[in-house]
């Protein structure tokens, strides 16, 4: 364990940012004490040390049920309200702000002939790029947005809101407006909780002084998410380990050899060479259990009827969601009539 925070200290305190433009202002570092040199919540730093020690995204948006199922919650909310009941693509453009890796992008690209999507994380941009060429894919993030205004009829802004520091929501909120088209349409979603996320009631009050809500929706389940917590987190640390067990094992890439030669060297090298085999056998061994551990989580985490069942049991009994899921129109300053 100590080596994986380390680890995490290293990344994280060399993680710099590529892109030449104005930085995105994130919670106050004055507000959260740093601890031994942790990047603090929500920064680039802190950013980019959660994506470099895994080899996707950290937070399972490709595979977990979870996230599947809300993804397809959205996209079904913004279908309804653009399409009808038509299936085919919108010839309209849609800009997908805090992309992560481009899984939500690439879904978005089967309602819109054109996406263009924006992280601040140059790591999962190169990730996104790679998996999904067909994107254009930017650097980039909230309240300076390099778009000219009214370019896209739909914004997705999809568990961005609570990295922000609360002083700058107003103007990125404004940021967003300017860049929306003016019968365009703006979807929010976040994390319901206590600070640093927000009630429903806070976000709502936040985005009704910008845009006119055309509807807030609560989604999720806290009994699914109370319940998968622990092997959410279980599953990171195996992710961690995976990562540095694999990079012992690129440093040992020669006692095998020269152990196939042991006659030529001396008995005290042979004894050496020997340790370090058994070492490097250890590792490989805790590396199966380590990735069967991971493949058992991912099979529970990934299977739908458990998140099925729970969303239907929170309906039923009336508690409160994980997620608010707001969609906005741009507010028409219309002009004064003396």
């Amino acid at each position: 364990m100590k080596l994986i925070v380390e680890h995490l200290r290293d990344v994280g305190g060399s993680a710099e940012h590529p892109c030449s433009r104005p930085r995105a202002i994130y919670r106050d570092p004055g507000s959260v004490r740093p601890i031994h040199g942790v990047p603090v919540y929500g920064s680039e730093a802190w950013l980019e040390a959660r994506f470099r020690v895994v080899a996707d995204d950290p937070w399972g948006h490709s595979w977990k049920a979870y996230e599947l199922k809300r993804y397809a919650f959205v996209l079904e909310a913004i279908r309804k309200r653009l399409q009808g009941e038509s299936l085919e693509p919108l010839a309209d453009s849609c800009l997908d702000i805090g992309c992560s890796t481009g899984h939500f992008s690439k879904k978005l690209s089967e309602l819109f002939q054109r996406v263009v999507a924006v992280d601040i994380s140059h790591t999962a941009l190169e990730r996104a790029k790679l998996n999904y060429p067909g994107i254009d894919f930017h650097c980039g993030a909230l309240p300076h947005l390099r778009f000219g205004s009214g370019t896209f009829k739909v914004v997705t802004c999809l568990e961005v809101l609570y990295y922000l520091d609360r002083d700058v929501l107003d103007p990125a909120f404004e940021e967003i407006s300017r860049v929306l088209s003016s019968d365009g349409l703006v979807v929010f979603s976040a994390l319901s909780g206590k600070s640093p996320y927000f009630t429903t009631q806070e976000l709502l009050a936040r985005i009704s002084k910008v845009f006119d809500v055309n509807s807030c929706q609560v989604y999720g389940s806290q009994i699914y998410s109370t319940l998968a917590r622990a092997p959410s987190r279980y599953y990171d640390n195996l992710k961690k380990a995976e990562n540095l067990l694999l990079s012992s094992d690129g440093e040992r890439s020669a006692p095998d050899e020269l152990y196939t030669n042991r006659g030529s060297a001396r008995g005290w090298c042979v004894g050496a060479l020997q340790s370090a085999i058994r070492v490097r056998s250890f590792a490989k061994g805790l590396l199966r259990a380590v990735r069967l551990q991971k493949s058992a989580i991912r099979w529970g985490l990934g299977r739908g009827a458990p998140v099925r069942f729970a969303t239907w049991l929170t309906t039923l009994l009336n508690l409160e969601g994980t997620h608010t899921i707001i969609l906005a129109n741009k507010r028409i300053q219309r002009p004064r009539t003396s």
